[in-house]
């Protein structure tokens, strides 16, 4: 790597990495944003890509702050390892991440120094993120879980916080060993694994991020690849819970209930769902209220399942009523009054964030 532009001598509490490769396009925007922060006990460790071939190192030079530093990669390194290449200069005792297409609210870091200051108990605390398009016109707002215990149970099916928007406790990852490449676009999701099983994640619910999606987004551009890593990883964690190896179509109707194929799947993914419920709640320690909040998620999903069942056949939606009450006997008000959401909605059904925040 070269050496960075300029470094402060003073240790701040906070290192924020921004991976680049031909970021021009949006990195003032992002850098602005960062340097703007209410806390401005932070560094910004750019770390550009060797192939590289804009215009980032004179974007970083003309914004002249001393605490932007520029660093970049002698041989190609994608993005796991800059990372742990950032994370390796890095001299805060937390450490936040965002894109370099992304858009900070100026109060986004001392809000996640205040939560990790106060809950000693998290390692990784995310936020809510508002969504943006390439112009920077809003296209709604992604909620997260924010307790820790719904945080771990969201884990189960997707990442359970919005990769640009955490900050995490340095100690912690590089105890864990840091990002591994081994799970192409979903490093961030396997690391977050890692973490639960050793201590608890949260989430802030304001949006204090501002997240683009356009083109050149990863996204957009690697969804398939994206898509088949985080199965994989959604079959580790339910497995784990489990204490048994999973249906990987099983879990995949889980994920993505609108992409069902057959009676056989869709009866495999309610029983997944509901056994894998049951051993959670044994296995993680959950006050009243998230008992209650994680059997609404169970019905939504069920409900979910439901929709896609009646384009299978009535055979296939009675189907998935009968083990919804075999396994879960008291669930039927709750699974009924979802299923009239669904409906409301116009049966449009979406495979992405089904559980509620």
């Amino acid at each position: 790597m070269s050496a960075q532009v300029s470094e402060p001598m003073k240790s701040p509490r906070v290192s924020i990495i921004v991976p680049t490769y031909n970021s021009e396009s949006y990195l003032e925007e992002a850098l602005r944003s960062l340097v703007a922060q209410d806390f401005a006990d932070l560094e910004v460790i750019i770390i550009d890509e060797a192939n590289s071939t804009d215009s980032t190192e004179d974007i970083v030079s003309r914004l002249g702050d001393e605490r932007i530093r520029y660093v970049r990669n002698e041989t190609k390194l994608g993005l796991a390892r800059s990372l742990n290449a950032g994370i390796a200069l890095a001299r805060g005792e937390f450490i936040a991440r965002m894109d370099a297409d992304d858009v900070a609210a100026p109060e986004r870091i001392g809000r996640q120094v205040e939560l990790l200051d106060r809950c000693l108990n998290v390692a990784v605390v995310g936020s809510a993120i508002q969504l943006i398009d390439g112009d920077g016109r809003q296209m709604g707002v992604r909620h997260y879980p924010v307790s820790p215990a719904r945080t771990r149970w969201y884990a189960h099916f997707n990442a359970p916080v919005a990769h640009p928007s955490v900050m995490f406790r340095k100690s912690i990852v590089e105890q864990l060993g840091m990002y591994s490449d081994s799970f192409l676009h979903c490093e961030d999701y396997e690391l977050w694994l890692h973490v639960l099983d050793k201590t608890d994640m949260a989430n802030l619910s304001q949006p204090l991020l501002r997240y683009r999606i356009h083109g050149g987004s990863v996204s957009t551009s690697q969804c398939d690849a994206q898509a088949n890593a985080s199965l994989d990883l959604s079959c580790r964690s339910m497995a784990a819970t489990l204490g048994r190896s999973v249906d990987r179509e099983a879990v995949d109707g889980l994920k993505h209930p609108y992409s069902v194929a057959s009676r056989e799947q869709l009866s495999a993914s309610a029983r997944l769902l509901y056994e894998l419920v049951d051993a959670y709640l044994v296995k993680v320690p959950l006050d009243k209220g998230e008992v209650v909040t994680v059997r609404r998620d169970v019905a939504m999903l069920t409900s979910h399942l439901f929709m896609r069942s009646l384009r299978l056949g009535p055979g296939a939606a009675l189907s998935v009523f009968c083990n919804a009450t075999r396994y879960w006997p008291s669930s039927l008000p709750r699974l009924i009054a979802e299923v009239l959401m669904r409906a409301l909605e116009g049966g449009r059904g979406k495979d992405v964030g089904l559980i509620r925040a």
